[in-house]
C-alpha cells in the first residue's frame, strides 16, 4: 500500500480553493446545460444497423460484423455531438473570463481542454473510421452477389514481399480501394464525395493541423501561449554579391539548398474558433452517414432476405 501523505496546511487551503472553483464552475455549467436547445436530428438513428441482419451474407456471422461496425460508428457519431454541445456549453462560461486568470485557467484544464481535445481528434478519426466500415461491408455485400467475386483485399497482398500481409492500410491506400470496391453501387460516389470532406485540408488549415501535431509533435495551446517558438525548414541557399556602388545584394544560389532558423511559433487556438470549425466538420460526417445509410441500404436490398424465424 501507498502511504498517505499528510499535506501542509497551504496545500489543504490550495486544495480547497480549487474544489470551490470547480463546483462553482460545475454548478454553473449545469444550469446552463438545462436550458441548452437539444441538437438538430441527434442522437443518429440505429435503424440501418439493425436492417443488416435482416439478410443473409455469404460469409457467416459478416452481418453481425458489418452491424458491429455501423452501430460503432452512430455511438461515436452521436458521441462527438454530444461533446460539441458540452463544449459550447463550457465556451459560454468561460467567455468572460481573463485568460490569465487562475481559476478560469484551472477550469479551462479540468473541464474544456478535455472536450476539445476530443473533438479535434473525430473528423480524422471519423474519415478513418467510415473508410474501414464501408470497406467491410461493400467487400462482404460484393461476396454474396456478385458470381466469381473473389475474397481478397489490397491489405492481403505482401507486395512481393515488400509489405507484410494483414497490414494496416494508409487512408489513400483505403481510398483507393473503396472505389474499386464501390463500382457496383449507385450510391457510391456520393458516399465517397461526402467523404473527402471530413477532415479536408480546410480543416486542418483552421485548426493549425491540430490533430497531426498533437499525435506527431506539439499541438496549439487553447485560448494563449506559443508553442514551436524556433523554426528550422529548408530554404534556397543565398550568397552576398556587391555591387559596383560598393551595396550588397542577397541572391540565391540556383539548385542549392540550406538550412535556416528563424522565430515564428504556432498561436493558439480560440475556442470559438475550434468549436465553429468542428462543428462544420460533424455536419459533414452526418451529410457522409446519410450516403452511408443509402449505400448500405442499397446493399441490403439487393442481397437475399432471411428466412422468417420457425420456417424449416
Amino acid at each position: 500500500m501507498t502511504k498517505k501523505t499528510e499535506l501542509s496546511e497551504a496545500a489543504k487551503h490550495d486544495r480547497k480553493a480549487l474544489r470551490d472553483t470547480y463546483e462553482t464552475a460545475y454548478q454553473l455549467f449545469l444550469e446552463n446545460m438545462e436550458t441548452a436547445p437539444t441538437p438538430k436530428d441527434w442522437p443518429l438513428p440505429y435503424a440501418i444497423a439493425e436492417r443488416v441482419q435482416d439478410v443473409e451474407w455469404r460469409t457467416a456471422f459478416m452481418g453481425m460484423q458489418v452491424n458491429e461496425d455501423t452501430s460503432e460508428l452512430i455511438n461515436e457519431l452521436n458521441l462527438w455531438r454530444e461533446n460539441l454541445l458540452l463544449l459550447s456549453i463550457w465556451i459560454g462560461i468561460l467567455k468572460d473570463k481573463p485568460v490569465d486568470d487562475d481559476e478560469a485557467w484551472s477550469i479551462q484544464r479540468h473541464f474544456v481542454d478535455p472536450l476539445a481535445f476530443h473533438c479535434l481528434f473525430q473528423p480524422s478519426a471519423t474519415r478513418d473510421r467510415f473508410g474501414l466500415v464501408a470497406e467491410t461491408a461493400m467487400h462482404q455485400a460484393n461476396l454474396t452477389v456478385i458470381n466469381d467475386y473473389k475474397d481478397r483485399l489490397v491489405q492481403d497482398d505482401d507486395m512481393g514481399g515488400k509489405k507484410k500481409r494483414n497490414r494496416h492500410l494508409t487512408r489513400p491506400e483505403r481510398e483507393k480501394q473503396l472505389k474499386s470496391l464501390g463500382k457496383g453501387w449507385k450510391s457510391f460516389p456520393p458516399f465517397k464525395q461526402a467523404l473527402g470532406m471530413i477532415d479536408n485540408k480546410a480543416y486542418r488549415g483552421q485548426t493549425a493541423n491540430f490533430r497531426n501535431r498533437a499525435s506527431h509533435g506539439i499541438a496549439p495551446r487553447f485560448r494563449f501561449g506559443l508553442t514551436n517558438f524556433i523554426t528550422r525548414s529548408i530554404v534556397p541557399a543565398t550568397k552576398i554579391d556587391i555591387q559596383p556602388d560598393g551595396t550588397v545584394l542577397e541572391t540565391e544560389i540556383p539548385g542549392k539548398l540550406a538550412v535556416s532558423y528563424g522565430f515564428g511559433g504556432t498561436p493558439p487556438l480560440r475556442f470559438e474558433d475550434v468549436y465553429e470549425a468542428n462543428m462544420q466538420q460533424y455536419s459533414a460526417a452526418v451529410r457522409t452517414f446519410r450516403a452511408y445509410e443509402k449505400l448500405l441500404g442499397e446493399m441490403i436490398d439487393a442481397m437475399p432476405k432471411c428466412a422468417p424465424s420457425g420456417d424449416n
